[in-house]
C-alpha cells in the first residue's frame, strides 16, 4: 500500500506485514494513485508539480503551473482515467487536468471548485466540489454536467465533498464532510443521501471494499464506516483516541488500509472479522419487573421498545461487560422514540451512558443510581453522560443519584425540540471530563443545551420551558448547572457547590467552572427570559451565578465564596453574582437594565479585580446592593 506524507515531504509504502519504505520528494505530496504504467502518481501542490515514482524509488516531476501553491492536506483529486491518462483537479483555479504518461498536460475549466475525482462506470471522470455538488466530464473534455445536491440543513453548514469513488453497484458514491452525509449518484444524476450516525464525524475518503460495500473514514468521529449499496451504515470505532483517519483503500490482502494523520501511522482492518454491533441484553415491550441483575452486556443493557411501559429494576443492577474500548456507543437503558415510559428503582453502571432518551416524550426516569458510565475519550463519542435526553420533551428525571459519569456530563438535555423537561431532586456529583480530552464545558453536573448537531446552528433557535429544581449539584469537573440557549426556563431551589475544580474536587477543572450559568450560543436568541431563584451557590471555581443573556430574573439566591479557582481563563473578574450582558469581551460594564436582580445575597467582591472587573455586578448607584425592581 502506498501513501503520502504531506508535512514530511515523503511518499511511503507499507507491506501487508507492516514493513515501511519512505521516499523523499521535493515538496509536500497529497493525493496519490496507481497509474496505467504501474508507477505511483501524486500531486505536489506546494511545488506546482505532479510526481511520478517508480516502485523502486525513481522520481520524475512534471510542472503544472495551475496547481495552487497551498498544502491543503485533504483529499486533492488524482486518479487514473478510462483513457489510460492521469486526471487531476485544481480547486483554486476550478480546473480539471489530464496528464499523459509522457508528460503532456491539457486542462479544462469547470464550474465550482473540483476536488476529489474518480473514473466512473460510464467512462466519464466524476468529481466532487469543495463547496458542494458533483459533476462529470468526458475524457475528451466534452459534455460537462453539473449535478446539484439537496440543500444543506442550514446555510451555516454548507457542503464539502471530500471523497468520491465508483461503487460496486454501478453508481458514484461521495462523502460530504460538512453535512455529515454519504451520497449516492446514479449515472443519470439521481442523488440519494444517507446521514452518518455519529454526529459531526466529518466523513473523508471513501473506497469500494473487497466485500462489495463502500468504506469511508470519519476524521473527527475516529471511526471507519461501512455503507451497503442499499444505504445501511455500520461504524467501527478506532481504538486509538483522536487518530483522525483520512485516506482509505483496499489492499492486496483483502483488508482495508487507512492513514491516521494525528498519530502519523497506517492501520488496517479485516472486513471479514468486523462484526455488527452487539445487541442489547434485554428488549422490553411490556411492563417488566426484574428478578435478577442484567449483564454483563456487550451492547446496550435494556432497550425499551414500546410506549406506556413500566420498567421496574426492583433494586437490581444493569451492568456492562468489562474490557477494551467498545466499537460503538452503548447505554445501560435506552428509550428511542417512545412515550409514557417509566424506568425506576435500580442501578446502571459501566456503559458509555447510563440512561438515554432519544426523541422521546412524557417519560419518567426515577430513583436510579447511575454511576461510573464513561464514554471513550475522543471527539467522535456520542455518549458520555449519566442520563441524557436528545431531542426529547416533557420528560421527568427525578430522584436519581448520578455520579462519576463522563466524558461529558451528569444529566444532559440536548438538541432542538428538547422542551418542557423537568430535572428535579437529583443528587448529581463528581461527574468528570477525561482530562486528556478536556474540551470546555465537559463535566457539567446538569446541562440544557439547544445545540447538538452542527446542522442545528440556526439564528434564534432555542429550547424552552425546561425546569431544573431542587437538585444537589456538587464536585463536578466543570459548571454545576448550565442553561445554554434555553428560554423561559427555571432554575430554582438547587444547592450548587464546589464545581469546576477537576476530578475529585482538586486541581484545575474544565471551563467555565461556574455554579449556575445562563448563556446563549452565538446564533441563538440572547433574550432567554429565564428565572433563577432560591438557589444556594457556594465555593465554585469561577462565578457563582453568571448571566450572559437578557430579560432574566435573578431573585433570592445566596451566592458566597465563589471564584477561588482558576477563573474563566480570560482574566476576567470572578464574582458571586456576574451580569455579563453588554460586558463580555469588550470591557464595558453591564447595562443593569436588561436583567432583574432582586433580594440576592452575596459575598465580598473579587479581592484582585475589585469592582473594576469586566463582569461588573449590577449595583445601585451608591454601590450598596443589587438593583431592586
Amino acid at each position: 500500500m502506498w501513501f503520502t506524507q504531506l508535512d514530511e515531504k515523503k511518499v511511503g509504502a507499507i507491506s501487508t506485514t507492516g514493513t515501511i519504505q519512505q521516499f523523499e520528494v521535493a515538496s509536500g505530496p497529497t493525493g496519490i494513485t496507481l497509474g496505467p504504467d504501474a508507477n505511483l502518481w501524486f500531486l505536489q501542490n506546494e511545488g506546482h508539480e505532479i510526481g511520478r515514482l517508480t516502485p523502486g524509488g525513481v522520481l520524475t516531476e512534471f510542472p503544472v503551473p495551475s496547481l495552487f501553491a497551498v498544502a491543503q492536506g485533504l483529499f486533492e483529486g488524482i486518479t487514473t482515467g478510462p483513457d489510460g491518462n492521469i486526471w487531476y483537479t485544481d480547486a483554486s483555479s476550478t480546473r480539471i487536468g489530464r496528464l499523459t504518461p509522457a508528460g503532456t498536460i491539457t486542462e479544462q475549466s469547470v464550474s465550482g471548485a473540483p476536488f476529489a475525482i474518480t473514473a466512473g462506470p460510464d467512462h466519464n471522470l466524476w468529481f466532487g466540489k469543495f463547496f458542494g455538488g458533483v459533476g462529470h466530464i468526458s475524457p475528451t473534455f466534452t459534455d460537462p454536467v453539473d449535478i446539484p445536491l439537496p440543500p444543506a440543513p442550514n446555510e451555516q453548514v454548507g457542503r464539502r465533498n471530500s471523497g468520491i469513488t465508483a461503487g460496486p453497484d454501478g453508481n458514484i458514491w461521495y462523502t460530504d464532510t460538512r453535512a455529515n452525509k454519504i451520497g449516492r449518484v446514479t449515472p443519470a444524476g439521481v442523488v440519494t443521501e444517507f446521514a452518518v450516525p455519529t454526529t459531526a464525524s466529518e466523513p473523508g475518503d471513501i473506497t469500494t471494499g473487497p466485500d462489495g460495500n463502500l468504506w469511508f473514514t470519519e476524521i473527527s468521529g475516529n471511526r471507519i464506516g461501512r455503507i451497503t449499496p442499499a444505504g445501511v451504515i455500520t461504524e467501527v470505532h478506532i481504538p486509538t483516541p483522536g487518530s483522525r483517519p483520512q485516506g482509505i483503500a483496499t489492499g492486496p490482502d483483502g483488508k482495508l488500509w487507512f492513514t491516521q494523520a494525528a498519530t502519523h501511522s497506517v492501520a488496517s482492518l479485516d472486513p471479514a472479522t468486523v462484526m455488527a454491533p452487539p445487541g442489547p441484553c434485554l428488549v422490553v415491550r411490556a411492563d417488566t419487573r426484574l428478578t435478577a441483575d442484567v449483564g454483563p452486556c456487550a451492547g446496550d443493557g435494556i432497550v425499551v421498545a414500546a410506549d406506556g411501559v413500566t420498567l421496574d429494576l426492583n433494586g437490581h443492577r444493569v451492568y456492562a461487560s468489562p474490557g477494551p474500548p467498545r466499537t460503538g456507543d452503548f447505554s445501560g437503558i435506552h428509550l428511542t422514540g417512545v412515550r409514557d415510559v417509566t424506568v425506576r428503582n435500580g442501578e446502571v453502571t459501566g456503559f458509555d451512558a447510563g440512561v438515554v432518551i432519544d426523541r422521546g416524550t412524557h417519560n419518567t426516569i426515577a430513583r436510579l443510581n447511575v454511576h461510573d458510565n464513561l464514554g471513550v475519550a475522543d471527539s467522535g463519542s456520542q455518549l458520555g453522560d449519566g442520563i441524557a435526553a436528545f431531542h426529547s420533551r416533557n420528560n421527568v428525571i427525578q430522584g436519581n443519584t448520578v455520579a462519576r459519569n463522563g466524558i461529558y456530563d451528569g444529566i444532559s438535555i440536548l438538541g432542538l425540540a428538547s422542551d418542557n423537561n423537568i430535572v428535579r431532586a437529583n443528587d448529581v456529583h463528581d461527574n468528570t471530563a477525561e482530562q486528556a480530552f478536556g474540551s470546555p464545558g465537559l463535566g457539567t453536573g446538569i446541562i440544557v443545551n439547544a445545540f447538538l448537531e452542527l446542522e442545528n446552528n440556526g439564528r434564534g433557535r432555542s429550547v424552552s420551558g425546561n425546569v431544573v429544581v431542587s437538585n444537589r449539584v456538587a464536585n463536578n469537573t466543570s459548571s454545576g448547572i448550565s442553561m445554554i440557549s434555553s428560554v423561559r426556563s427555571r432554575v430554582s431551589d438547587n444547592t450548587v457547590d464546589h464545581n469546576g475544580f477537576g476530578p475529585g474536587g482538586a486541581g484545575v477543572g474544565s471551563s467555565p467552572g461556574n455554579g449556575i450559568g445562563i448563556t446563549a450560543l452565538q446564533l441563538a436568541t440572547k433574550s432567554t427570559q429565564d428565572v433563577v431563584e432560591n438557589n444556594v451557590v457556594t465555593g465554585n471555581a469561577n462565578d457563582g451565578i453568571q448571566i450572559a443573556t437578557r430579560y432574566n430574573t435573578i431573585r433570592a439566591n445566596t451566592a458566597t465564596g465563589n471564584g477561588d479557582g482558576f477563573g474563566n481563563g480570560l482574566n476576567y473578574g470572578r464574582f458571586d453574582l456576574a451580569d455579563e450582558n453588554g460586558a463580555a469581551f469588550n470591557g464595558k460594564k453591564p447595562d443593569c437594565v436588561s436583567n432583574v436582580w432582586w433580594d440576592n445575597t452575596w459575598g465580598p467582591v473579587d479581592p484582585v479585580k475589585g469592582s473594576g472587573g469586566y463582569n461588573q455586578l449590577c449595583v445601585t448607584p451608591g454601590g450598596t446592593g443589587p438593583v431592586r425592581r
